[in-house]
This record gives C-alpha cells, structure tokens and sequence, in this order.
C-alpha cells in the first residue's frame, strides 16, 4: 500500500475555491460546538437517557448502506468493462470513503485510480469516468430520495390522494430521472473526456437508461440508510425526540443532491451538517440540533474508518502477494475472492 500513497501527488497551493470552502467548513463547524456547549449542558441538566438499541441500529443502517452503496460502484465498474471482484470493488469503496474524508473528495477517486490500476491494471481515465458517473446516480438517486421526502410530507395533508402520489407521481419521478440519466452521463462524459483536438481519449460502452434505473435506485436505497443512520443516532441520544424521518431524509438528500462543493477539501462536511442542523432546529432547538448534528459528523466518521481499516489490511494483503508474485515469478494467486469472472 505504501506504493500507492508514494504515486499520489498533493497539490502544492490553494485556490480562493478551496480557501473559500475551507472557510465555510470551519464556520459552521465552529457554530455547531458553540451551540453544542448549551445542548449538552440541557441533555446533562435534564438527565442522561441514552438508547443502546438505537444506536445499534444506527450501526446497521451503516453496514447495510455502505454495501449498496459499494454494489452500485461495483456495478457501474463493470458496466464499463473492468474485471474486477466484488469483493475488491467494496474494499475500494470503503477505503476511498476515508480519502474522501481527509484531505477531500477528490483523493477518493485518485485512491480508486491507482487501486485498480495495480490490481487490474484498469485506465486511470477509465475509473476517473466511473466516479464520475456514479457521482451523477448520487445526485439523481438523492433527488429521488428528496422527492420521496416531500411526497411523504404531502401525503399527510388530507385534501391529498396518497394512492396518486405513490402510484402515479413517485413512478413518473423515478422513471424520467432514469431516462435523463444516459444524457447527463453523455454530457458530462464527453465534457471531461475530450482533448484539445476534440478527439475522445477512450471509448465507453452505451450507458442506456435501464443501467441509470438500477444505479438511481440503488442510491435512492443508500440515501435512505444514510437517513437511517442519523435518525437512529438522534434517538439514541434523545429518546423523546419528534422528528419525522421525511425531515431528516429531505435535509441529507439536498446535500448529496448538491454534491461536493470543494473537490479538494472535504465537501460533505459542512454542507450535509448545515443541512441536517437547520432541519433540526426548528423541531428540537438549536442546541440538542448542535449535539446531534456533531455527534453524527463523529459516529459516522468512525464506522468508515473501521471499514476502512479493515479494507486497507485486506487490499494491502491482497496486493503484497500481488506483488511477491510478480517478482518471484512462480505459480499463481488468486486474488479475485468471489469473482464471477
């Protein structure tokens, strides 16, 4: 694995878009721990209630969340033809979502880079593209979990036919998301891809519309787990509190909705913080909203990190027989655990 690290170039300045989103990070971060001072002295002042159950849950909507969001990545990947496990494919995910943590979003596609370039020896380009793409079903399959949100706000209302919205409305939503799709993918693609010349560097397979259902759906479900997660740990921590999981699923899915902000820096924290925290406020208070909201930042946090742990031994493992073997040049090692190729 040191290899890897050796082959990633850090960038040596900072532009005013990084300084800029590095700066609405630390302000929000530095709002939430002031509020939180006054949430934690109510939680201690009203007595400490603390739910094992829920934040067990909470744990599982993690583990169940992060597999779906790896099937998905796995499933674009070999969508474009890289011949890559399954198994391999999650391990990179999981050790990709720590890059993606510190120092930013964009070190968890160079993380992928070279991953599958010294397992695979897949075209950098190739799985640059593939993130790429499964940024995209991020944001649309968000927009179909903040849409379910609000349909889900609307179906209280009495003067609103529920059976229309779930039948009619939610159907139409998820099927032109799918259709647009193939043409955000298309445009985005071709955007990224060409040269100077106006010459494509690679050629992709045709993304079709039933490829961009299954991923949308696919993201949809990890929104809603990624939903789970913060809810369970909220009434964990606040076993009384009468927050709706629409509320919270709308807030987290305008955030992954958005996409990172800051390609260098750390995007999601910040924004899906702000989000979650203003949703909360205006039910819970501002303070408990605060002790919440950083409590999330932290237990999410630490469950990718043991993920992510865990990954980098197997992969590290996997790759230092990689290499023994090459060098010696005896015999065979299978390193494709599960692979259907």
């Amino acid at each position: 694995m040191s290899a890897f690290f050796r082959n990633i170039k850090i960038p040596r300045s900072l532009s005013w878009k990084r300084l800029v989103t590095l700066g609405i990070t630390l302000m929000v971060f530095s709002y939430l721990i002031y509020r939180a001072y006054f949430g934690v002295k109510e939680i201690f002042s009203n007595g400490i209630k603390f739910s094992f159950v829920f934040l067990l849950l909470s744990f599982v909507c993690q583990m169940i969340g992060v597999a779906f969001a790896g099937l998905v990545w796995g499933n674009i990947v070999h969508r474009l033809s890289v011949k890559s496990s399954q198994i391999f494919d999650y391990e990179a995910w999981c050790l990709s979502a720590v890059a993606r943590k510190i120092p930013g979003f964009i070190w968890s596609a160079v993380s992928r880079m070279y991953l599958y370039d010294i397992r695979y020896k897949a075209s950098k380009a190739l799985i640059m593209i593939t993130v790429l793409i499964e940024m995209i079903m991020m944001s649309l399959g968000a927009l179909v979990a903040l849409g379910i949100s609000i349909i889900a706000g609307f179906a209280q209302a009495s003067w609103i036919d529920t059976k229309l919205l779930l039948f009619i409305v939610l159907p139409i939503l998820v099927i032109s998301t799918a259709m647009l799709g193939p043409r955000i993918i298309h445009y985005a693609v071709r955007r990224t891809t060409k040269k100077q010349n106006g010459q494509e560097i690679i050629e992709l397979p045709t993304i079709k519309s039933w490829d961009t259902l299954r991923w949308i759906i696919g993201e949809t479900i990890v929104a809603f787990f990624a939903g789970g997660v913060f809810y369970f740990l909220m009434k964990s921590i606040i076993v009384d509190a009468a927050v709706p999981f629409s509320t919270i699923l709308g807030a987290l899915s305008m955030a992954m909705a958005l996409g990172p902000i800051g390609m260098w820096l750390p995007g999601d924290i910040g924004l899906k913080d702000g989000f979650l925290y203003i949703a909360l406020s205006t039910i819970i208070g501002g303070s408990l909203a605060a002790v919440v909201t950083l409590s999330w930042r932290i237990w999410g946090t630490l469950l990718e990190l043991f993920l992510g742990g865990l990954s980098a031994i197997a992969l590290g493992h996997d790759l230092q027989k990689l290499k023994s073997t090459y060098n010696t040049g005896k015999g065979s090692v299978n390193l494709d655990r599960d692979s259907p190729y």
